[in-house]
């Protein structure tokens, strides 16, 4: 499946990876409010096995990015992670080699040292993998913490203040800005005022 665009834009085209789930999330509505904005917009294709482990997810993005630079023949693209994305951009970036082609991060609702709702998945067998990497102090989110940025992107955190999926300390993290909004996790995909407050940051 090929990535999916829409819009033409005038600034550097923004790739987006999505959250957790079973299934595609929609981000048509989300891509429709930055084309408006003036930036293309693109979405790395569902894979379940990517919801199964952070660093096949992680390759994943690590891919799409240089495949979108060089199908735009660009230099630069700008990534914005949506929760489980984050955790993926952002290992993508410090482990993957890619920094140098990413204007700017941006990490939306994105449990960087873990969160508590990873500990549903261990029983299910499916997402079992994915529940230790993203429990809170797991050895997976203690060692991308530890690890330092890449110099190069700008790094923009955006947390929500009733997201208690991903709540602001996990949402937050050393070396990017962050901006803490009112919204909750569902709201990572719909909220107007993250587009409102990403557009500045982008490249």
């Amino acid at each position: 499946m090929g990535l999916f665009n829409t819009g033409t834009g005038v600034g550097l085209p923004i790739l987006m990876a999505n959250g957790f789930s079973p299934f595609a999330l929609p981000l048509h509505l989300v891509q429709l409010e930055y084309w408006l904005h003036g930036f293309s917009s693109h979405v790395i294709p569902f894979r379940l096995i990517d919801n199964r482990d952070v660093n096949a997810y992680a390759q994943h993005v690590a891919d799409a990015v240089n495949a979108q630079c060089d199908r735009h023949k660009s230099e630069k693209i700008n990534l914005m992670g949506i929760s489980l994305g984050a955790v993926a951009g952002l290992a993508a970036i410090k482990r993957l080699g890619i920094a140098h082609r990413v204007a700017t991060f941006v990490a939306v609702g994105g449990p960087m040292l873990g969160s508590d709702m990873a500990w549903a998945g261990l029983p299910t067998g499916i997402f079992t993998r994915l529940g230790l990497q993203m429990l809170p102090a797991s050895p997976f989110v203690c060692k991308l913490a530890s690890e330092p940025l890449p110099t190069g992107p700008r790094y923009l955190a955006i947390a929500g203040s009733n997201d208690y999926i991903c709540p602001v300390w996990t949402a937050l993290f050393p070396g990017a800005e962050g901006i803490v909004l009112k919204f909750h996790h569902f709201g990572t995909i719909g909220d107007p005022s993250i587009v409102r407050a990403v557009v500045p940051y982008l490249g």
